[in-house]
């Protein structure tokens, strides 16, 4: 593990990356380590309890969480004038429950064509949610500055099918067994993406075979992604507040190699 205290050096980042599931055995964890030459894989877990997140998550600049960070506004309202028994009519149309299963970053992607995220609300992606926000409250708990919408602090929610299009990693399946070729040529088109620059070490095999895996590790690049400059797509005005109480999906707009050395900003 890196030590986060030497200071006789200019000290590297370390972002962590976490593929969530509901269940340990479902979850990968990756933390890379970016030099000013180049980037390598550190760890790698695929089996994941949140203890080991954790731990993980403490040592690092910054971790990306595939996993909603939140619900929307209105079925949060929805839900609590439910439990008061204030609901005055249940929507029956498929628009009327728009709001109650996509949150702002849900319908800014559909909108912009960057992917159609699962609904927190209705689909079995509410599961790891659940996990998600308890794994948020330890985080905060353990000192971690935790700003559901990533702009600030420790934490920001990814997407890696979001991500693996933009870099052009892939277009079709590459989860499962059946699909094992396609997500070992993904492993190899990520590493040319890098120039070289990525070492995946000890890890290589476990990156190619296990999309688990291989997810963790996207969302660790997307970390980095959110500590570069226009590294990705901005959060429209008027939607922080509710980014920071429902999440936000993170989306780069970068290359690959600017996430080693990126394009300097100098503000006039």
């Amino acid at each position: 593990m890196p030590n986060r205290g030497d200071t006789a050096t200019v000290p590297s980042v370390i972002t962590v990356g976490v593929d969530l599931g509901a269940e340990p055995k479902r979850t990968a964890a990756a933390m890379l380590e970016w030099e000013p030459d180049g980037v390598r894989v550190i760890e790698v877990l695929t089996t994941a309890e949140d203890e080991a997140i954790l731990d993980l998550a403490l040592q690092a600049d910054k971790t990306g969480i595939d996993c909603p960070l939140g619900w929307s506004d209105e079925f949060v309202a929805f839900v609590n004038e439910h439990h008061a028994g204030n609901v005055l009519a249940t929507p029956v149309d498929a628009a009327a429950r728009v709001p109650l299963r996509y949150r702002a970053t849900d319908l800014f992607l559909i909108e912009e064509k960057l992917g159609r995220p699962l609904s927190v609300s209705s689909d079995l992606i509410a599961v790891p949610a659940m996990r998600a926000a308890g794994l948020l409250a330890a985080m905060a708990r353990a000192g971690i500055e935790v700003d559901r919408a990533g702009v600030t602090g420790g934490v920001a929610e990814t997407y890696p099918a979001a991500a693996i299009r933009h870099w052009k990693l892939g277009t079709g399946r590459y989860k499962g067994a059946e699909h094992a070729e396609t997500l070992s040529a993904m492993a190899d088109r990520l590493r040319r993406g890098f120039r070289g620059r990525l070492d995946f070490g000890e890890h290589r095999a476990v990156i190619r075979r296990s999309d688990d895996a291989f997810d963790a590790v996207m969302c660790a690049l997307v970390a980095k992604a959110t500590m570069v400059y226009r590294g990705t797509a901005q959060i429209p005005r008027g939607l922080i507040q509710r980014a920071r109480r429902e999440g936000w999906i993170h989306v780069p707009t970068c290359r690959l190699d600017e996430l080693i050395a990126p394009v300097e900003y100098h503000p006039s």
